[in-house]
Protein backbone atom coordinates (compact mmCIF):
# COMPACT_ATOMS: atom_id res chain seq x y z
CA UNK A 1 0.00 0.00 0.00
CA UNK A 2 2.63 2.25 0.48
CA UNK A 3 4.83 1.72 -2.60
CA UNK A 4 1.52 2.43 -4.40
CA UNK A 5 1.08 5.76 -2.53
CA UNK A 6 4.54 6.61 -3.26
CA UNK A 7 4.04 5.30 -6.87
CA UNK A 8 1.04 8.35 -7.00
CA UNK A 9 3.55 11.05 -5.43
CA UNK A 10 6.52 10.40 -7.83
CA UNK A 11 3.93 10.29 -10.96
CA UNK A 12 2.40 14.05 -9.91
CA UNK A 13 6.13 15.09 -9.00
CA UNK A 14 7.35 13.87 -12.86
CA UNK A 15 3.60 16.24 -13.97
CA UNK A 16 4.56 19.30 -12.05
CA UNK A 17 7.69 19.58 -13.19
CA UNK A 18 7.01 18.97 -17.08
CA UNK A 19 4.25 21.76 -16.23
CA UNK A 20 6.83 24.17 -14.51
CA UNK A 21 9.17 23.52 -17.59
CA UNK A 22 6.56 24.80 -20.18
CA UNK A 23 5.53 27.87 -18.15
CA UNK A 24 7.06 30.63 -20.26
CA UNK A 25 7.78 29.08 -23.33
CA UNK A 26 7.38 31.07 -26.26
CA UNK A 27 5.70 29.57 -29.98
CA UNK A 28 8.01 30.69 -32.72
CA UNK A 29 5.73 32.38 -35.55
CA UNK A 30 7.25 30.84 -38.82
CA UNK A 31 10.09 32.52 -41.03
CA UNK A 32 8.19 31.86 -44.35
CA UNK A 33 4.99 32.77 -45.56
CA UNK A 34 2.60 29.77 -46.05
CA UNK A 35 2.81 28.76 -49.48
CA UNK A 36 -0.13 30.22 -51.94
CA UNK A 37 -0.93 33.37 -49.79
CA UNK A 38 0.86 35.50 -52.75
CA UNK A 39 -1.04 38.09 -54.66
CA UNK A 40 0.11 39.12 -57.69
CA UNK A 41 1.05 42.72 -58.08
CA UNK A 42 -2.06 44.88 -59.71
CA UNK A 43 -0.32 46.44 -63.45
CA UNK A 44 -1.55 49.61 -64.75
CA UNK A 45 -4.33 48.93 -67.57
CA UNK A 46 -2.76 50.49 -70.84
CA UNK A 47 -5.44 52.65 -72.57
CA UNK A 48 -5.77 51.55 -76.45
CA UNK A 49 -8.02 53.69 -78.61
CA UNK A 50 -9.34 53.81 -82.52
CA UNK A 51 -9.93 58.08 -82.06
CA UNK A 52 -6.89 58.75 -84.27
CA UNK A 53 -7.21 62.27 -85.24
CA UNK A 54 -7.22 63.18 -88.85
CA UNK A 55 -3.92 62.85 -90.77
CA UNK A 56 -2.36 60.52 -87.72
CA UNK A 57 -0.40 57.80 -88.41
CA UNK A 58 -0.46 55.36 -85.78
CA UNK A 59 1.88 54.54 -83.32
CA UNK A 60 4.33 50.88 -83.61
CA UNK A 61 2.39 49.20 -80.74
CA UNK A 62 -1.21 51.02 -81.58
CA UNK A 63 -1.52 51.82 -77.70
CA UNK A 64 -1.48 55.17 -75.88
CA UNK A 65 0.06 54.79 -72.63
CA UNK A 66 2.02 57.08 -69.93
CA UNK A 67 5.41 57.50 -72.00
CA UNK A 68 4.04 57.67 -75.14
CA UNK A 69 5.51 60.57 -77.15
CA UNK A 70 3.20 63.26 -78.63
CA UNK A 71 2.66 66.46 -80.61
CA UNK A 72 0.14 68.03 -78.34
CA UNK A 73 -2.08 71.00 -79.60
CA UNK A 74 -1.37 73.86 -76.82
CA UNK A 75 -3.34 76.47 -79.05
CA UNK A 76 -5.03 76.35 -82.28
CA UNK A 77 -2.69 74.84 -84.45
CA UNK A 78 0.33 75.54 -82.48
CA UNK A 79 2.01 72.16 -81.38
CA UNK A 80 5.15 71.16 -78.59
CA UNK A 81 6.30 67.73 -78.09
CA UNK A 82 5.87 66.45 -74.96
CA UNK A 83 4.83 62.71 -73.30
CA UNK A 84 1.69 60.97 -71.74
CA UNK A 85 2.16 61.37 -68.34
CA UNK A 86 -1.04 60.13 -66.61
CA UNK A 87 -4.33 58.98 -67.85
CA UNK A 88 -7.94 59.50 -65.96
CA UNK A 89 -10.80 58.09 -68.35
CA UNK A 90 -10.20 60.21 -71.11
CA UNK A 91 -8.10 62.85 -69.74
CA UNK A 92 -4.50 62.97 -70.50
CA UNK A 93 -2.05 64.91 -68.66
CA UNK A 94 0.94 65.82 -71.18
CA UNK A 95 4.11 67.14 -69.61
CA UNK A 96 5.36 69.21 -72.24
CA UNK A 97 9.43 68.80 -72.68
CA UNK A 98 9.42 72.41 -72.05
CA UNK A 99 8.46 71.60 -68.53
CA UNK A 100 4.63 72.43 -68.35
CA UNK A 101 1.80 69.94 -67.73
CA UNK A 102 -1.55 70.48 -68.81
CA UNK A 103 -4.48 67.82 -69.81
CA UNK A 104 -5.88 67.25 -72.65
CA UNK A 105 -8.24 65.10 -74.67
CA UNK A 106 -7.56 62.63 -76.84
CA UNK A 107 -7.87 64.65 -80.04
CA UNK A 108 -5.49 67.38 -79.14
CA UNK A 109 -2.62 65.47 -79.49
CA UNK A 110 -0.71 63.61 -82.22
CA UNK A 111 1.36 59.92 -81.28
CA UNK A 112 4.67 60.26 -82.55
CA UNK A 113 5.09 57.26 -84.52
CA UNK A 114 8.38 55.57 -83.45
CA UNK A 115 8.84 53.74 -86.92
CA UNK A 116 7.34 56.43 -89.68
CA UNK A 117 6.63 55.44 -92.71
CA UNK A 118 7.00 59.44 -94.82
CA UNK A 119 7.18 59.59 -98.40
CA UNK A 120 8.55 62.90 -100.31
CA UNK A 121 6.11 65.30 -100.82
CA UNK A 122 4.34 64.62 -97.76
CA UNK A 123 3.34 67.65 -95.08
CA UNK A 124 4.63 67.24 -91.53
CA UNK A 125 4.93 69.02 -88.21
CA UNK A 126 8.60 68.76 -87.17
CA UNK A 127 10.74 70.38 -84.54
CA UNK A 128 12.86 72.95 -85.89
CA UNK A 129 14.40 74.13 -82.79
CA UNK A 130 13.87 73.86 -79.30
CA UNK A 131 9.83 71.78 -78.74
CA UNK A 132 7.47 73.92 -81.27
CA UNK A 133 6.39 71.62 -84.26
CA UNK A 134 6.82 74.10 -87.50
CA UNK A 135 4.63 73.24 -90.72
CA UNK A 136 6.84 71.48 -94.16
CA UNK A 137 7.31 68.92 -96.48
CA UNK A 138 9.26 66.02 -96.73
CA UNK A 139 12.31 66.43 -99.11
CA UNK A 140 14.38 63.53 -99.24
CA UNK A 141 14.26 60.60 -96.49
CA UNK A 142 17.51 59.17 -95.10
CA UNK A 143 17.44 56.05 -92.64
CA UNK A 144 16.80 57.66 -89.41
CA UNK A 145 15.76 61.24 -90.42
CA UNK A 146 14.10 63.47 -93.08
CA UNK A 147 15.23 66.53 -94.69
CA UNK A 148 12.14 68.95 -94.39
CA UNK A 149 11.84 71.93 -96.38
CA UNK A 150 9.90 74.90 -94.34
CA UNK A 151 6.94 76.44 -95.22
CA UNK A 152 8.57 79.45 -93.76
CA UNK A 153 11.24 79.41 -96.17
CA UNK A 154 13.84 78.73 -93.50
CA UNK A 155 16.57 76.74 -95.51
CA UNK A 156 16.00 73.16 -95.40
CA UNK A 157 17.14 71.00 -92.59
CA UNK A 158 17.58 67.52 -91.03
CA UNK A 159 15.21 66.19 -88.26
CA UNK A 160 15.28 63.17 -86.69
CA UNK A 161 12.06 60.36 -86.83
CA UNK A 162 10.24 61.42 -83.05
CA UNK A 163 10.48 64.73 -83.94
CA UNK A 164 7.88 64.58 -86.96
CA UNK A 165 4.28 63.97 -86.92
CA UNK A 166 1.94 64.06 -90.05
CA UNK A 167 0.12 67.00 -90.75
CA UNK A 168 -3.88 67.05 -89.48
CA UNK A 169 -5.86 66.98 -92.70
CA UNK A 170 -8.07 70.18 -91.19
CA UNK A 171 -5.05 71.90 -90.47
CA UNK A 172 -4.46 75.38 -92.15
CA UNK A 173 -1.31 76.47 -92.51
CA UNK A 174 -1.11 80.07 -93.43
CA UNK A 175 1.81 81.25 -95.22
CA UNK A 176 2.91 85.14 -95.43
CA UNK A 177 3.71 86.57 -98.60
CA UNK A 178 7.04 87.54 -99.18
CA UNK A 179 5.80 91.04 -100.44
CA UNK A 180 2.68 91.59 -98.08
CA UNK A 181 3.94 94.04 -95.62
CA UNK A 182 3.07 93.13 -92.42
CA UNK A 183 0.00 95.25 -90.42
CA UNK A 184 0.69 97.62 -88.18
CA UNK A 185 -0.84 97.22 -84.70
CA UNK A 186 -1.97 100.66 -83.53
CA UNK A 187 -1.65 99.98 -79.79
CA UNK A 188 2.36 100.25 -80.60
CA UNK A 189 3.89 103.73 -80.24
CA UNK A 190 6.56 103.85 -83.47
CA UNK A 191 9.87 104.45 -82.13
CA UNK A 192 12.47 106.68 -83.85
CA UNK A 193 14.92 105.07 -85.87
CA UNK A 194 18.05 106.07 -83.88
CA UNK A 195 16.68 103.98 -81.09
CA UNK A 196 17.09 100.99 -82.64
CA UNK A 197 20.84 100.19 -83.92
CA UNK A 198 21.96 97.22 -85.38
CA UNK A 199 21.98 95.11 -82.64
CA UNK A 200 19.30 96.29 -80.81
CA UNK A 201 17.85 93.63 -78.74
CA UNK A 202 13.73 93.88 -79.19
CA UNK A 203 10.36 92.44 -79.69
CA UNK A 204 9.38 91.56 -83.22
CA UNK A 205 5.74 90.74 -84.31
CA UNK A 206 5.33 87.49 -86.21
CA UNK A 207 2.96 86.72 -88.73
CA UNK A 208 0.70 85.08 -86.49
CA UNK A 209 0.36 88.27 -84.41
CA UNK A 210 2.74 87.40 -81.84
CA UNK A 211 5.69 89.05 -80.52
CA UNK A 212 9.28 87.18 -80.02
CA UNK A 213 12.27 88.01 -78.77
CA UNK A 214 15.20 89.37 -81.51
CA UNK A 215 17.92 91.06 -82.96
CA UNK A 216 18.16 93.31 -85.23
CA UNK A 217 20.92 91.72 -87.89
CA UNK A 218 20.72 94.52 -90.71
CA UNK A 219 18.93 97.52 -91.84
CA UNK A 220 17.83 98.63 -95.27
CA UNK A 221 15.83 101.79 -95.13
CA UNK A 222 12.65 101.29 -93.26
CA UNK A 223 12.89 97.46 -93.28
CA UNK A 224 14.73 95.75 -90.16
CA UNK A 225 16.01 92.17 -90.25
CA UNK A 226 16.24 90.28 -87.47
CA UNK A 227 17.29 87.03 -85.83
CA UNK A 228 15.03 85.43 -83.38
CA UNK A 229 16.35 83.90 -80.51
CA UNK A 230 14.88 80.50 -81.68
CA UNK A 231 17.07 80.31 -84.64
CA UNK A 232 14.59 81.99 -87.43
CA UNK A 233 15.14 85.29 -89.08
CA UNK A 234 12.62 87.91 -90.70
CA UNK A 235 12.11 90.91 -91.77
CA UNK A 236 9.67 93.76 -90.17
CA UNK A 237 8.93 98.08 -90.57
CA UNK A 238 9.91 99.64 -87.16
CA UNK A 239 6.34 99.64 -86.39
CA UNK A 240 6.40 96.02 -85.78
CA UNK A 241 9.55 96.24 -83.46
CA UNK A 242 9.48 97.01 -79.37
CA UNK A 243 12.45 97.65 -77.65
CA UNK A 244 13.75 95.37 -75.11
CA UNK A 245 16.05 97.11 -72.44
CA UNK A 246 18.03 95.82 -69.05
CA UNK A 247 16.87 99.90 -68.10
CA UNK A 248 13.13 100.08 -67.40
CA UNK A 249 11.06 101.27 -65.03
CA UNK A 250 8.29 98.48 -63.42
CA UNK A 251 5.78 98.98 -60.85
CA UNK A 252 3.43 95.99 -59.30
CA UNK A 253 0.48 96.17 -61.39
CA UNK A 254 1.75 97.07 -64.47
CA UNK A 255 0.39 94.91 -67.31
CA UNK A 256 3.52 93.86 -69.70
CA UNK A 257 4.91 91.39 -71.99
CA UNK A 258 7.64 89.01 -70.87
CA UNK A 259 9.36 85.95 -72.30
CA UNK A 260 7.69 82.77 -70.61
CA UNK A 261 10.63 80.47 -71.91
CA UNK A 262 13.68 81.55 -73.77
CA UNK A 263 13.45 78.16 -75.90
CA UNK A 264 10.81 79.83 -78.06
CA UNK A 265 11.35 83.20 -77.09
CA UNK A 266 7.64 84.05 -77.31
CA UNK A 267 6.06 86.92 -75.16
CA UNK A 268 3.37 86.58 -73.05
CA UNK A 269 0.56 88.90 -71.27
CA UNK A 270 0.85 89.26 -67.92
CA UNK A 271 0.73 91.65 -64.61
CA UNK A 272 3.87 92.89 -62.41
CA UNK A 273 3.71 90.82 -58.94
CA UNK A 274 6.87 91.56 -57.50
CA UNK A 275 9.97 94.42 -58.83
CA UNK A 276 13.14 93.11 -57.95
CA UNK A 277 16.99 94.56 -58.56
CA UNK A 278 17.13 93.59 -61.92
CA UNK A 279 14.13 91.06 -62.75
CA UNK A 280 10.80 91.20 -61.77
CA UNK A 281 7.42 88.42 -61.26
CA UNK A 282 5.06 88.01 -63.35
CA UNK A 283 1.80 86.44 -62.92
CA UNK A 284 0.71 85.34 -66.12
CA UNK A 285 -2.59 85.99 -67.82
CA UNK A 286 -3.15 82.68 -69.03
CA UNK A 287 -2.97 80.95 -65.48
CA UNK A 288 0.36 79.80 -65.39
CA UNK A 289 2.66 79.59 -62.13
CA UNK A 290 4.23 83.17 -61.85
CA UNK A 291 8.06 83.46 -62.51
CA UNK A 292 10.62 85.33 -62.75
CA UNK A 293 11.73 87.16 -65.70
CA UNK A 294 14.91 89.66 -65.88
CA UNK A 295 14.37 93.21 -67.28
CA UNK A 296 15.82 92.48 -70.84
CA UNK A 297 12.87 90.25 -71.45
CA UNK A 298 10.11 92.41 -70.65
CA UNK A 299 7.84 95.20 -72.36
CA UNK A 300 5.02 97.41 -70.88
CA UNK A 301 1.92 97.16 -72.75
Amino acid sequence: MRNLWKQGLLIALVTLSLSACSIGTETTKPETKPAGTETKKEEKPVVKTDASKPGEEASTDGEVKVGTKVAAEWISDIYYSGVIDKISGDDYDIQYDDGFLETHKREDFIVIPSKPDFKTGDKVLAVWMGTIFYPGIVQEMKSDYAIIQWNDGTTPSEVKFGKIVLQPKDMVIEVPAVTEAPVVDPVITEPTAGELPLGARVASKWADGNYFAATIIEISGSTYSVQYDDGTSGENPIANLIPLSEVITLNVGDKVLAVWSSASGRLYEGTVQEVNSSSAVIKWDDGSDPSEVPFGSIVKQ
